[in-house]
């Protein structure tokens, strides 16, 4: 047997295509999906979407906000529960709000735009903040 066999795996290549973007001549060889996935034993119904929230557009600008304030220091990192400072990490993620703001002119309701508005505004005053203590 040989080293990788005594490991319990086996590395399939299971790409259509080869490095040049040909069909692979093996493509027949290649196992393909299963025909049944049992459901999460946490999901007795077999639908995954079904135990997950709704999620509205406010959570998901609200989620990516929150980003920018634990990258300010303005609240602790939830994994180690302390308090980071990136002003970098902040400032992209900003860049991303203000570019989601643009993706998304003229598809938001008026509270979606308000909230949206309100947040960057917020954010680039704290990152302003921030970065005149440092100098």
């Amino acid at each position: 047997m040989s080293n990788e066999e005594s490991r319990g795996f086996k590395v399939t290549d299971s790409r259509q295509f080869d490095d040049a973007g040909n069909p692979r001549s093996d493509a027949d060889a290649r196992p393909s999906a299963p025909d049944h996935v049992e459901p999460h034993p946490q999901d007795p119904s077999g639908d995954p979407a079904q135990d997950l929230p709704q999620i509205e557009f406010s959570d998901f600008v609200m989620s990516i906000a929150t980003s920018a304030i634990v990258a300010l220091g303005e609240a602790p990192d939830p994994e180690s529960g302390k308090r980071v400072f990136d002003l970098n990490a902040a400032k992209q993620t900003i860049e991303v709000l203000n570019m989601l703001k643009g993706k998304t002119q003229g598809n938001l309701s008026q509270d979606e735009s308000r909230l949206l508005d309100g947040i960057l505004y917020e954010l680039r005053l704290k990152f302003v903040a921030c970065t005149q203590s440092e100098g």
